[in-house]
């Protein structure tokens, strides 16, 4: 009788181990997608306005992976991804391959003649990388004292709507293969380096399409979310406690699996306490 009562007991412990680490399901609220035009925010990025985050600590996925929805002239939506610095919008995700493309929200301020005005600064999301696809450009705006051969040997290069009444022009080269024979950093007032989804062969002259193309990125994953992700539920933070949202809803502190393991041992457990009393009630029949 008391191996049968130790397999009782340990049952119910385990059950109650079980469910000891659900979190009140209201701490937050995520929805498991949310349409931006065409662009679908799922996990691991999430909508901004979502999570009941009042503070900047509650997160419905991964940190920095917030995505709001705005709309802009012409009834047209756009996903925008807002670094500490830098503004992007987000005009596709791929779920499958783990990458989204980026455009930087500076270059749609005016398509005809686009101008990237700040590097890009990725060192605050360290789940972000750029894709094998990458090709960083340099950007040199308002150059003074320029060679005058420069002018036609590198007029595909040069922006020229950025040309300003001071007869300054404005360059753009593939990072590395930057002319020789003039200081660029010393004769032009600013030096930006951008990055462009690198194209079959690289044509400077259609710098404007590839700066309203954007650039991509892939996203990887954070090492703390593997046990939870692995269970089937996804890392959400509430007060930059890492918790794990289930499928059916319920928050843990760690991962889904095993979840209902106390249910659905119910039966089993009544027929063993069952059992067990039979089994007391036959013995004192017997001694008596």
């Amino acid at each position: 009788m008391s191996r049968l009562f130790l397999v009782v007991v340990s049952l119910i412990l385990l059950g109650l181990q079980t469910n000891s680490d659900t979190v009140n399901s209201s701490s937050v609220v995520c929805r498991s997608f949310y349409m931006c035009g065409s662009v679908n925010i799922s996990y691991p990025f999430w909508y901004q306005n979502d999570s009941l985050s009042i503070s900047d600590t509650d997160y419905c996925g991964y940190p920095g992976f917030g995505l709001s929805c705005s709309i802009a002239a012409g009834g047209i939506y756009k996903t925008v991804l807002r670094l500490p610095k830098d503004t992007y919008h987000v005009t596709n995700i791929n779920y499958a391959h783990q990458t989204l493309t980026l455009v930087d929200a500076d270059v749609t301020i005016n398509e005809s003649c686009p101008k990237v005005r700040h590097n890009i600064t990725l060192n605050t999301v360290p789940e972000l990388h750029y894709s094998k696809y990458a090709l960083n450009l340099s950007c040199f705006y308002n150059c003074s004292s320029i060679p005058s051969d420069f002018y036609s040997y590198y007029s595909g290069n040069r922006l020229s709507c950025l040309a300003n009444h001071a007869n300054q022009q404005s360059f753009v080269f593939q990072e590395g293969k930057v002319p020789r024979g003039f200081d660029w950093y010393k004769n032009c007032e600013e030096h930006v380096v951008t990055t462009v989804i690198s194209p079959n062969s690289v044509l400077i002259n259609r710098i404007n399409r590839l700066l309203l193309a954007g650039f991509e990125l892939y996203w990887g994953r954070i090492k703390d979310c593997f046990v939870c992700e692995n269970s089937g539920g996804r890392c959400l933070y509430k007060k930059k406690e890492l918790l794990c949202f289930c499928k059916n809803g319920t928050q843990r502190t760690e991962s889904c699996s095993g979840y209902g393991m106390f249910n659905s041992n119910l039966p089993l457990l009544f027929l063993s306490l069952n059992y067990c009393e039979n089994f007391r009630h036959n013995s004192m029949i017997t001694a008596g």
